[in-house]
């Protein structure tokens, strides 16, 4: 998505997307567009899924967009309840705990790695 504004160095750090990378990628509003028809109806699992759901908000918030009510659950709480912990993992810290490849902060990779992470959960 291109962002409105700068990416911080601190931020393209962790994901490695500047914003000279993005000036070309749809904005926002396009984005939902074509978003909310897959999810509409649906349970959103998301690790750290607060995290998601105040980007989500926000937004749309900004683009003056309506906020739907969408179902979420939190893959990070899942696996603090499952494991016992009294602090929450990273997806890094709880794939490597698993032997499960992380995510490398891209949506494709760490949904990915979610999924595995849940699916070795409940078994």
């Amino acid at each position: 998505m291109r962002p409105t504004a700068s990416v911080p160095k601190a931020v393209a750090r962790i994901h490695g997307l500047t914003t000279q990378m993005l000036t070309d990628a749809p904005v926002w509003d396009t984005v939902w567009n074509n978003l909310q028809p897959l999810i509409i109806g649906r349970t959103l699992i998301a690790y750290n899924a607060p995290f998601d759901r105040r980007m989500i908000e926000l937004m749309n918030a900004r683009y003056c967009l309506a906020q739907p009510l969408l179902r979420w659950r939190c893959a990070m709480r899942f696996v603090k309840e499952r494991t016992g912990l009294r602090h929450s993992l990273s997806l890094f810290e709880a794939c490597s705990q698993y032997g499960i490849e992380p995510g490398t902060h891209r949506a494709s990779s760490d949904a990915r790695a979610t999924a595995a992470l849940l699916l070795r959960l409940l078994k």
